[in-house]
């Protein structure tokens, strides 16, 4: 299989895709016919996400029964962004799985790129016989991390009031700084010496990000707080934060 047909067929399967993308608002066709035995069952990008690394290699991974040769094409799923990531091959790993890594720059990415974006993979066999394409939806995300986090007093009575406060921040990719997150819904999680941790409530932060949460304790554990994330950007939790109870 040449890699200019290859990449020339995943560009007619992205080009159709999209086409569908701005009317549902989410990208990925069903099933294409495939031809020959050759099936495209799976396609992930692996940790699709940044901070604001200069440079940050991804690993593009598939899974393909009846086919020798695998290629991808990576693209933006946003009206904002349509930016082409990457296109490439894929190396046979054996048992149906290939894989292949691609890097991107800071020149790469901008904030109206993270979110859906749609991973087309088309195998084929030695003969060209056996073929087929699929599309994925993954998301790019930008990272989160939780800035200052800190649970008090220490040591706090048992049966009293602890109060815990972060700063939930995520990367901008246009200024390559870390900036508060507008109001996210935050856990505030506990767990004892020996336990594991478990959610006591849910707080809103602030415009700015910032979060506060009060809550009772009685013996001695362990506090931190939990962002699951958006499909804009990655899920964050930091150590936690031990406060001893007497």
């Amino acid at each position: 299989m040449h890699r200019r047909h290859t990449l020339a067929a995943l560009a007619l399967v992205l080009g159709t895709a999209t086409t569908g993308l701005a009317a549902t608002g989410l990208a990925g066709a069903g099933p294409a016919a495939a031809a020959g035995g050759t099936e495209v069952t799976a396609g992930t990008v692996d940790a699709f996400s940044m901070g604001t690394e200069t440079t940050k290699t991804f690993t593009v991974r598939a899974t393909v029964t009846g086919a020798d040769t695998a290629s991808f094409m990576l693209q933006s799923a946003s009206t904002a962004c349509w930016r082409l990531f990457e296109t490439g091959d894929l190396t046979a790993d054996g048992g149906g799985a290939f894989s292949g890594t691609f890097t991107l720059a800071q020149r790469d990415r901008d904030n109206a790129c993270a979110g859906h974006a749609l991973l087309a993979v088309y195998a084929s066999d030695s003969s060209g016989s056996g073929w087929d394409d699929e599309e994925f939806v993954v998301d790019f995300k930008r990272a989160s991390v939780f800035s200052g986090q800190n649970f008090g007093p220490e040591p706090v009575r048992s049966g009293g009031t602890v109060t815990g406060t972060a700063t939930l921040k995520r990367a901008s990719w246009d200024d390559n700084a870390y900036h508060g997150v507008p109001a996210p819904p935050v856990l505030a999680q506990f767990r004892t010496a020996t336990g594991q941790y478990a959610t006591v409530k849910t707080v809103t932060g602030d415009s700015a990000g910032k979060v506060t949460a009060a809550a009772t304790q009685k013996v001695d554990g362990c506090w931190r707080f939990s962002f699951a994330g958006y499909s804009t950007t990655t899920a964050s939790t930091p150590a936690g934060d031990c406060v001893d109870s007497y």
